[in-house]
């Protein structure tokens, strides 16, 4: 089994909501960390296997993709997003970490990206018949009575 290493960790400042990250959506945020991840490591990005980032707040998509591609990473790197809600990032990490010991990577960048400020609203249905309600909590959560 191959060893694996992290090389260097990065992460943007924890802002409050509408602070001065409020305009970076956290595929924005996460592209610039991995560019700078990319200088750190002094890496070539053309080696980069994967970027596996999770995201629990996001509107759907592949935000990993998305963030590797506004870090200017060439389109042929692959993008895999988790959508693992708590704890997602480091499920990335660990993610990372099992491909490079199974030997089906060897470079590849993990985390997770959030952006509270710009995070969806979203709306579901009890029903079909129902109107639709503003989901305030994911429906994992608990609800208090």
């Amino acid at each position: 089994m191959a060893k694996s290493y992290i090389t260097n960790a990065l992460r943007t400042s924890v802002v409050p909501v509408g602070g001065y990250l409020r305009n970076l959506s956290a595929d924005q945020m996460a592209g610039h960390l991995i560019k700078e991840s990319i200088q750190q490591a002094n890496l070539n990005a053309d080696a980069l296997d994967d970027v596996i980032l999770s995201n629990a707040l996001g509107g759907g998509g592949n935000i990993a993709r998305l963030s590797l591609l506004n870090a200017g990473i060439a389109p042929s790197v692959l993008g895999t997003s988790l959508d693992r809600q708590c704890v997602g990032g480091l499920d990335a990490i660990v993610l990372a970490m099992q491909r490079i010991q199974q030997g089906t990577a060897h470079h590849l960048l993990a985390g997770g990206a959030e952006s509270y400020s710009l995070r969806p609203k979203r709306y579901y249905k009890a029903s079909w018949q129902d109107e639709f309600s503003f989901l305030d909590r994911p429906p994992f959560s608990r609800r208090s009575t």
